[in-house]
């Protein structure tokens, strides 16, 4: 409950200090932007404060009044104007009363004007230059507050030191969210660095895997020919080793016949010898 009305409070003085801004920059271009001798206006409107009573009832004193300009013959009798007095005793300070009637003085129109509280109308008539227009708005309240605000008193503790604390707050609110982006911003960054640099590791993998598939490819096709080579040797020493055994196997075999022809033919006359032997043997036994 005491959070909720804290931020309530919060928000009630935001809003009194952006009013009391948006009146002081309005009241500063008025000044600004008036004619030297005229009053401050702002898109066409001026702003006063009635310090005196002799508009009373109608205009009660510290009253806050609104003026548009107008020229002389958009006015009539009986409105409220506020014009330049010309009394001595005004020192052509602004004031506010309302039309009696009109005079005509060597062909220059004047303005006779009058106090509501007010016995007789004023000594001095109003001229066309020093109109500044006419009243329509007024507000007591209003020109109280505004009283009230100009007092150094009220001002400095209730409106001055609670707006600079809250231009404080919103300074060191608009700092740390600019912390927060720059951070915010870093974090950004760096992500995208690491995010470039494992690309970067992913494409130098996938060219160095690229690289390592190419050499295993040149290694087979360099390969396949010596293989090729090698069979191709090993092909013409299989058939030299075969032309070599074979004329030793046809000389083995011419070299055994022959002997095989010689024993034979040596065992031959050996078994008739003998044979003639048993035979004359057994020739002899059978004579005897």
């Amino acid at each position: 409950m005491g959070k909720r009305i804290k931020n309530i409070l919060l928000k009630l003085m935001n809003v009194v200090s952006i009013l009391i801004i948006v009146v002081s920059v309005l009241a500063l271009l008025s000044v600004v932007m008036a004619k030297p001798g005229q009053a401050p206006n702002f898109f066409g409107y001026s702003l006063f404060r009635v310090m005196t009573g002799s508009m009373e009832p109608t205009i009660p004193t510290n009253s806050l009044i609104v003026v548009k300009r107008v020229e002389t013959e958009d006015i009539g009798v009986g409105d409220v104007i506020t014009f330049y007095s010309r009394d001595p005793s005004l020192l052509g300070e602004p004031n506010t009363h309302r039309i009696l009637r009109f005079e005509e003085d060597e062909g220059r129109r004047l303005i006779i004007t009058k106090g509501d509280a007010n016995n007789i109308e004023d000594r001095y008539p109003t001229r066309a230059e020093d109109l500044i227009g006419k009243v329509v708005f007024t507000s007591l309240f209003l020109g109280k507050l505004v009283k009230l605000i100009s007092n150094p008193l009220v001002f400095i503790p209730l409106i001055l030191i609670p707006l600079v604390v809250m231009l404080l707050r919103s300074v060191f609110d608009g700092i740390s969210a600019a912390k927060k982006l720059v951070k915010e911003e870093e974090e950004a960054a760096v992500r995208e660095a690491l995010a470039a640099l494992r690309e970067k590791k992913a494409a130098q993998a996938q060219e160095a895997q690229g690289n390592a598939e190419s050499q295993e490819d040149d290694g087979e096709k360099d390969a396949e020919p010596q293989e090729d080579d090698g069979k191709k040797d090993a092909e013409p020493q299989e058939d030299d080793g075969e032309k070599d055994a074979k004329p030793q196997e046809d000389d083995g075999e011419k070299d055994a016949e022959p002997q095989e022809d010689i024993g034979g033919g040596d065992a031959e006359p050996q078994e008739s010898d003998e044979g003639k032997s048993l035979d004359l043997q057994e020739n002899n036994d059978g004579k005897n």
